[in-house]
């Protein structure tokens, strides 16, 4: 069913929630040190409020696996090629990337697949004053989001292998999961969640999220911009 969220969502009139968006994503991803203005334009506003914002967590080393899932358009990884260097610039180590499409397969680029995704896992085991992070985009459906080459797992990453995978590799580690695309409100369920992790999701479990059209540079979601 990888169609349910790939029709076309504009969402015109929405330019205030996707700088939301963008600003409370940089606030958890990267405002943990006190970042400064990492916005231009409409969206530096939004910026300075974050500055104000608490993460529940001390300082902590970050280690980080991104994941894009569906190659039928090119924003999944765009954003996860956009995100790499932007994590390791704020000291996030960007553990591993993941990608449906073959012409980005490298030893730091692995295939989209849960037995990839699981195989990675113990390069996140992380040590006291480290945390976990991952952050997966792609279409999604009420299952969970779509491995578009991945017919082992039915093409899909669930919530309940997630949450298996991330107990393995982090435990009780602080945790940040931001799941990007329709229907990742599904994510929002135990045993996945906990009292260390943070999780985020693009939309409600019941609805679709904005911007998975053939042509664009990001999903709403996953657009944020640093100068």
């Amino acid at each position: 069913m990888r169609n349910l969220d790939r029709w076309t969502h504009e969402g015109r009139g929405r330019p205030a929630r996707r700088a939301g968006t963008a600003g409370l994503l940089l606030c958890v991803l990267l405002g943990l040190w006190g970042a400064g203005p990492l916005l231009a334009g409409p969206r530096a506003a939004w910026t300075r409020t974050t500055r104000r914002a608490t993460i529940p967590f001390p300082p902590l080393h970050w280690k980080a696996l991104l994941l894009a899932g569906d190659d039928s358009i090119g924003a999944f990884d765009h954003a996860i090629a956009a995100l790499a260097p932007l994590f390791e610039q704020h000291h996030i180590a960007v553990v591993q990337q993941f990608s449906a499409r073959p012409a980005r397969l490298s030893a730091t680029v692995r295939p989209a697949t849960v037995a990839d995704f699981q195989a990675a896992m113990p390069q996140l085991q992380v040590q006291p004053g480290e945390g976990c992070l991952v952050y997966a985009t792609s279409h999604g459906t009420p299952e969970g989001l779509t491995l578009a080459h991945d017919p082992a797992s039915g093409s899909r990453l669930r919530p309940r292998q997630l949450h298996h995978m991330v107990q393995a590799a982090c435990g009780e580690a602080p945790t940040i999961l931001i799941l990007s695309g329709c229907y990742t409100g599904t994510f929002l369920r135990d045993p996945l969640r906990g009292p260390r992790r943070i999780i985020l999701t693009a939309a409600a479990a019941d609805r679709p999220s904005f911007g998975c059209r053939p042509g664009a540079q990001y999903t709403y979601y996953d657009g944020v911009s640093p100068q």
